[in-house]
């Protein structure tokens, strides 16, 4: 599993830019100390520090998660590339061959081909993650691949409990 971090983000978007903290702080109207801190993971910038993070990015021409998509796409090797959009971060190491039937990568566990779709179902949640996973071709785990289309979401509102009154 690969996850998407503030603390890498920053990183890159000063490496794509050869930027150092204090330009980047500079750049983006905040101190040096606090940039330094995001990167170390210490503290999470408030929503409006966050979006100024992202948005000088993309207005400089960088999509970070698209970089991202492409890095994790060169490692994949013999290995399929998906992707999970979580409502809440989950901690710890992920076994997904070994599912527990709970909440996210129990019963109904959702993987998608790109980020962008994963991205989309939780782009509401405060505390929603997106989860990039490498599956073996010849996995045991049960598969089942639908297009976006009626019967994909059926599917889903079906393993979500959403029928259960009228089965």
């Amino acid at each position: 599993m690969k996850s998407y971090n503030l603390a890498k983000d920053i990183k890159t978007i000063r490496e794509v830019f050869n930027l150092s903290q204090d330009e980047l702080a500079k750049e983006l109207g905040i101190s040096r100390s606090n940039i330094i801190r995001y990167e170390k993971g210490e503290i999470f910038p408030h929503k409006g520090t966050l979006e100024a993070i992202y948005s000088y990015a993309y207005e400089k021409g960088l999509l970070v998660n698209k970089a991202k998509t492409m890095l994790f796409e060169d490692e994949k090797g013999d290995n399929i590339l998906l992707f999970h959009g979580a409502k809440e971060t989950i901690e710890g190491e992920i076994d997904y061959l070994h599912l527990n039937g709970a909440k996210d990568f129990g019963a109904g566990f959702y993987l998608c081909l790109s980020f962008d779709s994963s991205a989309s179902w939780i782009s509401d949640r405060v505390n929603g993650s997106c989860y990039c996973f490498y599956l073996k071709q010849n996995s045991n785990l049960k598969v089942l691949e639908f297009n976006v289309n009626r019967d994909w979401m059926y599917a889903i509102l079906y393993f979500r409990g959403a029928f259960s009154n009228y089965i």
